[in-house]
């Protein structure tokens, strides 16, 4: 996926936003798949958000912010992972907006996970089912983005003491 990313980018016109941003959020997502987290990666990664922020594409900046955000979190850089999902509050119009968009079950998923590593168990709950409902409410919803939603709420039920819970959520994935 990366060396066909290198190539794609290549042969793709900087004009062309969309077809660069899909191309930079498979490399990231491969990067993440494969556990390649390194220092290196992440100034890739970095360089890929910093070119899809350029473009007014909010659905694209929105999803390379919270992949580079959940990169930082298999770093064990916590704090950088908030303050990128903080980033992302930034972008957005309004607050109101980012619940409109598809791809921010992502942003949800992962903060809300992000605040159960810090025992912040109500908090985790909020975002979590916002993005939960985002699923829901989504005709389409990638594999992906179900299992980091429904293993997140797994974790959290399992947090507070509710293993029962926990297992029917992952039943329900």
């Amino acid at each position: 996926a990366v060396s066909l990313e290198h190539q794609a980018l290549k042969l793709l016109p900087e004009a062309e936003v969309l077809p660069r941003a899909d191309a930079l959020a498979t490399t990231i997502r491969a990067y993440l798949v494969s556990g390649d987290v390194t220092p290196a990666t992440e100034r890739e990664v970095a360089a890929a958000v910093a070119f899809v922020r350029t473009s007014d594409h909010l659905f694209a900046t929105v999803s390379s912010m919270t992949l580079l955000a959940r990169l930082h979190v298999l770093q064990g850089r916590l704090r950088q992972a908030a303050a990128t999902y903080e980033q992302v509050l930034q972008v957005v119009p309004r607050p109101e907006v980012l619940q409109t968009l598809y791809v921010s079950l992502y942003y949800y998923f992962g903060l809300g996970d992000l605040l159960r590593e810090w025992n912040e168990l109500d908090a985790a709950e909020r975002h979590l089912a916002q993005g939960m409902a985002l699923v829901n409410e989504t005709l389409t919803v990638k594999p992906s983005g179900a299992m980091l939603g429904y293993t997140a709420l797994a974790r959290l039920q399992q947090a507070r003491g509710n293993t029962l819970a926990a297992f029917a959520t992952l039943d329900a994935l």
